[in-house]
């Protein structure tokens, strides 16, 4: 369908052609773009996308989105099996407990991978600096002049990731779960694009009064749907030390899902991965536990899990008729369950 004449139109053509106006980009251009996935860790994470590390506080995020920085900087081939395929400096920004804590973890998690305390290309930011919550016109410049100052100092290389750590002690809009991001810091999405650079914000999910809150319901449901992360590592810990993983990103050939054992030793930091998402090492764990009859908070007791997490693992095994009600709840008196007997 053609368009008005321009005679018709009541600005002046001339005038037009000299106003401000969004730059296209022509089919002639489009076909030199490359636009090829540019993998930072394969399936988990790549260059000019936007993801959320996030869970429930206590989840390890963090940790697992730090051991994934001494990794990117440090030439380690591979992160949870799957390889790096681009190495490069790393920024974070420490915006919630600060450089000092964020120094002392770089440095457990580089002697647990690399053997020594001491890492390189890591820059830090400490908190106080940061501040998302500003115009996009006063904040905008100096993250750009930082990443330009970076590039000359690390020899012609951009970042290629940047951390924020947590998002919403950076500004990041929280009280409606996210909905207000795309429109506040979408300009976030094109520093990304045009730097090359990964950033990963780090996203606590909870909700006062249910310290059980699935935290995918929130990530998936709230920011996502909003338009402006592009994956998700989702941590979901059961029990003080496990964690079940889950990772997406849109361009990912397809989920990652695996449970991971994080080290309890103080001061020292170490992850195994001890199943994949068809395993569930808890549920494994409640049914060798049912040698004699328990309760949902007996069982929620000794191995260390949320009374409702326990619920819901009863209720799954049940229904896979692993575990069985040997005595029915009555009154105040709980439900008892033993391990199923198999023939």
């Amino acid at each position: 369908m053609q368009g008005p004449d321009p005679r018709e139109i009541s600005i002046d053509p001339p005038l037009i052609r000299t106003l401000k106006q969004f730059r296209r980009i022509s089919p002639q251009e489009q076909h030199k773009m490359d636009v090829a996935t540019q993998w930072i860790i394969k399936d988990l994470l790549r260059s000019s996308a936007v993801t959320s590390s996030c869970g429930l506080p206590g989840s390890f995020k963090s940790w697992l989105t730090l051991d994934a920085a001494v990794c990117i900087a440090n030439g380690v081939p591979e992160f949870l099996g799957y390889p790096i395929q681009t190495h490069g400096p790393v920024l974070i920004i420490c915006a919630d407990d600060g450089a000092r804590l964020v120094i002392k973890r770089l440095r457990a998690i580089s002697q647990y991978r690399l053997g020594t305390p001491h890492y390189c290309d890591i820059d830090l930011i400490d908190r106080g600096e940061v501040n998302l919550a500003l115009p996009e016109k006063d904040i905008s410049p100096v993250l750009s002049n930082t990443l330009y100052t970076m590039y000359e100092e690390y020899e012609a290389t951009y970042p290629v990731l940047l951390v924020v750590d947590t998002s919403a002690m950076a500004g990041v809009p929280t009280k409606d779960y996210g909905m207000e991001i795309p429109g506040k810091l979408g300009w976030l999405k094109r520093i990304s694009a045009d730097f090359h650079c990964a950033m990963q914000f780090i996203d606590h999910m909870a909700q006062e009064g249910n310290a059980d809150l699935d935290p995918r319901i929130k990530i998936w449901g709230g920011m996502n749907k909003a338009g402006f992360y592009e994956g998700a590592w989702v941590m979901n810990k059961e029990g003080d030390f496990r964690v079940n993983f889950e990772a997406s990103d849109k361009d990912a050939a397809k989920p990652t899902n695996m449970w991971l054992q994080f080290g309890d030793e103080e001061g020292r930091y170490s992850v195994e991965i001890i199943g994949g998402g068809d395993s569930d090492p808890t549920m494994d764990a409640i049914v060798g536990a049912l040698d004699i009859e328990m309760t949902i908070g007996s069982i929620a007791n000794i191995l260390g899990l949320n009374h409702e997490t326990a619920r819901r693992k009863v209720n799954a095994l049940q229904a896979q008729g692993r575990i069985t009600v040997t005595t029915p709840a009555a009154g105040r008196r709980p439900a008892m369950f033993a391990r199923a007997i198999t023939l």
